[in-house]
């Protein structure tokens, strides 16, 4: 990058538009370093030299340091951009109980906010298209917003508390008593209307379905006995009838009524600035490495040996993921029948 610049200083529009643009091509670049490096050759292309303490401010911090960006550590804002997750149906539900819970929290408002923490691995694979064609919430967003989709293959646990928290912030915010009435395009988190948050971590409206249809960027997939509960119960969609509840499920109403019951007690004891930093820190200051997984066979493996670091699978957990995973090498019924004689 280093050299990229220095090549480029003082060139024609055409000669850092091309120069740039064979570094974006030869190099494999997430959203971000391609945002990133497009705006050190804007400001090139404008100013005709750049020096390299202007990269330590605005515009170029508006998606993390470098080191951030190049190295591998992202938050959660970066993370969510552009993206659709879901938990496979191999996966566990959500197993955390009040240890965990509690344990994550202390980390979160004990860190001061102007410093960072690592909070782990989040390893993801890329779902194609051909498996989400038949998807019907998510596809506009895929095929003409952008969107990619992915399975997470670790790091749920997280990611699940995560949209648990910031759902239930957004709700304490919407129902504070000077905010009643109020559209969620009017209140506002740290000069952030609550829409944009929304839209940004939970859930975007399509434009042109008279808010018909809706597009939850973090669920279960549709075959999970926990996907209309977190849709449900967890993020309050409109309930249809009936949900079906597991012992998972009710781990996911435990996580939302701790973190309900605590954002008051916290509201109550050092008022909404702790809130305010508190959502900061959620969204910024807790940092990840991605971990993106290509082969369908490394997903199976890389589950049974990652998903055992933590809070360790049960049997049946392995089970139903090696029997998911079997699944995936029968290409007709007649391989099936071949292999269960």
């Amino acid at each position: 990058l280093i050299l990229l610049v220095r090549k480029t200083v003082g060139l024609s529009k055409e000669a850092v538009d091309r120069e740039f643009a064979k570094y974006i091509n030869e190099n494999e670049l997430n959203v971000e370093q391609t945002r990133f490096i497009n705006l050190i050759k804007a400001y090139i292309v404008k100013n005709g030299v750049i020096d390299k303490r202007i990269l330590n401010e605005d515009p170029f911090t508006s998606y993390g340091s470098i080191l951030q960006i190049f190295d591998g550590q992202i938050n959660l804002v970066q993370i969510i951009i552009m993206r659709i997750f879901r938990i496979p149906d191999y996966q566990r539900g959500y197993s955390w109980t009040e240890q965990q819970l509690n344990e994550f929290w202390e980390d979160v408002i004990n860190l001061p906010i102007d410093r960072e923490h690592y909070t782990g691995m989040i390893s993801l694979r890329k779902i194609n298209k051909d498996e989400v064609k038949n998807w019907t919430e998510e596809l506009w967003l895929i095929n003409n917003w952008g969107y990619s989709a992915y399975h997470v293959v670790d790091g749920q646990q997280r990611l699940t508390t995560f949209i648990i928290l910031i759902n239930e912030i957004v709700k304490f915010y919407k129902n504070l008593p000077e905010n009643i009435g109020k559209g969620y395009e009017n209140i506002f988190i740290n000069s952030l209307p609550l829409s944009e948050i929304i839209k940004s971590y939970l859930c975007i409206v399509k434009p042109d379905s008279e808010g018909q249809l809706k597009t939850y960027k973090f669920g279960y997939e549709v075959d999970n006995p926990s996907y209309e509960f977190f849709k449900y119960k967890i993020l309050e969609a409109d309930i249809p009838g009936d949900i079906q509840e597991t012992f998972y499920t009710l781990n996911l109403e435990k996580a939302k009524d701790f973190f309900a019951n605590i954002l008051k007690e916290t509201y109550n004891e050092y008022g909404l600035s702790e809130i305010e930093k508190l959502f900061v820190k959620l969204t910024q200051k807790l940092m990840f490495n991605i971990y993106n997984i290509d082969d369908d066979f490394n997903v199976f493996i890389a589950f049974e040996t990652m998903n055992n670091r933590g809070k360790r699978l049960s049997n049946l957990e392995l089970l139903k993921n090696r029997l998911i995973y079997l699944t995936t090498l029968f290409n007709n019924e007649e391989d099936v029948r071949v292999f269960t004689r």
